[in-house]
């Protein structure tokens, strides 16, 4: 059965989707790098699996040159799952100052979010706060998406399609300060892991690209951006 499932994105990211150029997140694999089983699995993982166990990926664990153990991993989203997307968010009127104060007109205060690049206010005519992703309720979602694909991988052997469909493309890599006269497609083949590993790692900290973690590589479509959709 189809889950609803919250997911954390960084305001970037979140841009991303609401302009079409992301289709694609990779999330490390916990249980596989915390436990650090991944001294020991052998370089391919098995395939995925839909049984009563649910969608899992068998993994072979190499105890010594001969022996091999199996293992299960399930990932947090299956295909067919929604994910609603936690975004940095607050709530209260949007005014920008001039014209009639909006609370004086009785309007209703509403979720605000931080890709809408505006002025807000609270009650007290201060500017609100913005309040961390992990704190949005679902009740303020309005991006919904739907799981279409799900794999497991080690994190460098990204392609350079996957990095785009990341969300790393050419105007990504000038907000990082690397400004270039390259054309968008030359840019595809030549820049965009790179610009891929910048992201990771200034999500993850500096040094995490090289520690090459396994992660689940979640593939989705856009089902809205402007609140629940209708469908579910």
């Amino acid at each position: 059965m189809a889950k609803e499932i919250p997911m954390l994105f960084s305001t970037p990211m979140v841009q991303a989707i609401m302009d079409g150029r992301k289709t694609q997140t990779r999330r490390i694999c916990d249980k596989v790098n915390y436990l650090h089983l991944d001294k020991h699995i052998a370089d391919w993982p098995l395939s995925g699996l839909m049984g009563r166990r649910g969608f899992v990926f068998d993994f072979n664990l190499q105890d010594d040159v001969d022996s091999y153990t199996t293992i299960s991993l399930k990932p947090k989203c299956e295909v067919g799952d929604t994910v609603w997307v936690r975004e940095t968010w607050s709530f209260g009127h949007i005014w920008d100052g001039e014209g009639e104060d909006p609370r004086d007109s009785g309007e209703k205060p509403r979720y605000i979010f931080k890709t809408e690049d505006i002025d807000n206010i609270d009650e007290d005519g201060e500017t609100l706060k913005w309040r961390p992703s992990i704190h949005m309720p679902k009740a303020a979602a309005r991006i919904f998406l739907r799981v279409t694909d799900v794999r497991v991988e080690r994190l460098n052997v990204i392609s350079a399609d996957d990095a785009v469909m990341e969300g790393c493309t050419k105007s990504m890599r000038n907000s990082f300060g690397y400004s270039s006269d390259e054309s968008e497609e030359t840019f595809n083949i030549t820049q965009s892991i790179h610009t891929y590993r910048i992201l990771w790692e200034s999500i993850n900290g500096a040094g995490s690209w090289a520690v090459n973690p396994w992660v689940w590589v979640y593939s989705f479509e856009v089902l809205s951006t402007t609140g629940r959709p209708e469908i579910l």
